[in-house]
């Protein structure tokens, strides 16, 4: 490594990219659609959630694309500690709010903060 690589890591870190960003660069690059997502991914509807971001990626999900489109773990993994807070939510109300809007406002601070 060279100086001049050594400053740019430690002054300039590149992110790693977001998941969803990572599969659809992997599918411009071979030219296909989301429908090409479902033997990787699963069923049709679980393709579009994860496309839409309305579902988090699961392990399985990881491993799938990762050994058939040969796209990182690493960058698939990003973001994979958020979960959704509903259930958890609507156990122990701790505010006015009703419990279905408390799980939103978390779910979207904890996903589209980053």
């Amino acid at each position: 490594m060279t100086l001049a690589e050594a400053y740019e890591r430690q002054h300039y870190p590149i992110d790693l990219p977001d998941p969803v960003e990572a599969i659809k660069f992997r599918l411009e690059q071979e030219a296909k659609d989301y429908r090409a997502l479902i033997r990787v991914i699963g069923q049709r509807t679980r393709v579009y959630e994860v496309m839409r971001r309305a579902r988090p990626l699961s392990i399985n999900m990881i491993r799938k694309p990762h050994s058939q489109l040969e796209i990182p773990a690493e960058v698939l993994r990003v973001g994979r500690s958020c979960r959704r807070k509903a259930p958890l939510l609507a156990k122990n109300a701790r505010n006015g709010a009703p419990c279905h809007l408390r799980a939103r406002r978390e779910w979207e601070t904890c996903h589209l903060s980053g």
